[in-house]
């Protein structure tokens, strides 16, 4: 791709499944790519704030999870550690130097994943609204594993409108109705089967109990959590330091589990800190010269 162009990869995972991202080749020098990795039953539409911010200075490459946006959906089971190497394909197929990389929920735990079994392809990790895994590690509460169990059977459609809301933090989607409507509407173009969300929901419940099995990355990692996570508790993020003590960790009162959403600023200020502590810095445009006017 040339610069300035935006376009879908597909690759073949190990398995033959055919994998989907959308890289975005930035028009100024690049320094860096970002893949970006979603949560459970997630698709690249939530990462619009982050897309908008750092596509001016990085690649970006928006992964699709198998069984969501434009990538395969075969029958289940599905693991995490087979999602860590759809993602390894797509980046191998980049041929580009270690990657950043960042994900959500789920994504966090592909995206750990991920460093620790391909280490030649990551160059370091953020985990948002994730876990370690393990068993000191919290599940996902009962009260939000009953919501999804109790409209498990809905289309994708459905089922994102009677359970999304409980991923903001308790009051968000009322104060913030406009907001919350555009994102309703931005999921449901991009549905998810029943029977892929179940795979993919799967993998989680199996990664949550046995957790990185004692392999854990050693790029530097940062950990962002809101406090009013209602799917995966914050308590998780004091596990992922324990875990890997040289986590950098960041707690946002009052946030919700869809963090990067509610509070867009403050998550991507984490990111852009935690690149330049990798050393991966956007180049400072040079200033236009009066007598080129």
């Amino acid at each position: 791709m040339e610069d300035g162009d935006a376009g879908l990869l597909y690759v073949t995972a190990p398995d033959g499944a055919k994998i989907a991202a959308e890289v975005i080749v930035p028009a100024r020098p690049v320094v860096a790519t970002l893949l970006l990795v979603p949560g459970l039953g997630y698709g690249p539409w939530s990462w619009a704030p982050q897309r908008a911010e750092f596509a001016a200075d990085y690649r970006v490459v928006l992964l699709h999870n198998r069984g969501t946006g434009a990538s395969d959906a075969p029958a289940g089971p599905y693991s995490i550690d087979t999602l860590a190497d759809d993602a390894a394909a797509v980046l191998r197929s980049l041929g580009s130097p270690p990657t950043h990389v960042v994900g959500t929920s789920m994504g966090g735990y592909v995206s750990l994943r991920l460093a620790a079994a391909h280490p030649d392809l990551v160059a370091s990790v953020v985990v948002i609204a994730s876990s370690p895994g393990g068993p000191g590690a919290l599940p996902v509460p009962e009260r939000t594993a009953m919501l999804w169990r109790d409209h498990a059977h809905l289309t994708g459609e459905e089922f994102a409108r009677r359970t999304m809301p409980n991923s903001f933090a308790p009051g968000w989607t009322e104060a913030h109705s406009r907001e919350y409507a555009e994102l309703l509407a931005a999921r449901m173009a991009s549905p998810v089967s029943p029977e892929a969300w179940a795979s993919q929901s799967a993998a989680c419940a199996e990664f949550l109990t046995h957790g990185l099995r004692g392999v854990g990355p050693h790029q530097p990692v940062t950990g962002i959590h809101g406090t009013a996570d209602r799917v995966v508790p914050f308590e998780n993020l004091a596990e992922l330091g324990l875990q890997l003590p040289r986590t950098q960790r960041i707690a946002l009162p009052g946030a919700g589990h869809l963090c990067w959403l509610e509070r867009p600023g403050d998550v991507n200020e984490a990111i852009r800190d935690h690149l330049a502590r990798a050393g991966a810095v956007p180049i400072p445009a040079e200033p236009t010269s009066l007598a080129a006017l």
